[in-house]
């Protein structure tokens, strides 16, 4: 019986070869979809404080339209921070709001610092956690808002 060279070789080969790099690549895209996910592992209460905050607004009679939010990456690292344009009617107690919301957000190992820009007549809360500031809202006076009172 003559044993020839198994020509079917090479193309076993090259399939094996394929497979590994495919197993390889996804193990990568596996463990940079981890590292995205990151700002959660390593800060789980985020989504909670959004949580309050949205309903803080709520009660204070802001509407959601009123507000613009995005995220912000953090320069050389994986973590981003939630940015929020909040329009208000002219009458809006800040102070009041400021107070409230460090109240509750204080569950969560987290409070507020206040910064008024007077010239501009608009007031940024930093809500800051574990000394990193996780969300800022910037409150706008907008003279011509008005709250919808019933849901209050």
């Amino acid at each position: 019986m003559d044993v020839g060279q198994n020509s079917g070789l090479p193309v076993r080969q090259f399939l094996v070869g394929v497979l590994a790099a495919a197993v390889v690549t996804l193990s990568i895209l596996y463990l940079a979809r981890r590292g995205s996910d990151a700002h959660t592992a390593l800060w789980p209460d985020t989504q909670d404080i959004d949580v309050e905050i949205d309903g803080l607004l709520k009660s204070h009679g802001i509407l959601p339209q009123w507000v613009r939010t995005w995220r912000v990456n953090v320069p050389g690292t994986s973590f981003f921070r939630v940015e929020r344009r909040v329009w208000v009617p002219r009458d809006f107690a800040v102070l009041p709001f400021n107070h409230e919301l460090d109240q509750r957000l204080s569950a969560f190992d987290a409070r507020v610092v206040g910064l008024e820009r007077t010239a501009q007549g608009t007031v940024t809360l930093h809500v800051l956690q574990r000394a990193r500031v996780v969300e800022s809202l910037s409150l706008v006076p907008k003279p011509d808002l008005e709250r919808d009172e019933t849901e209050r």
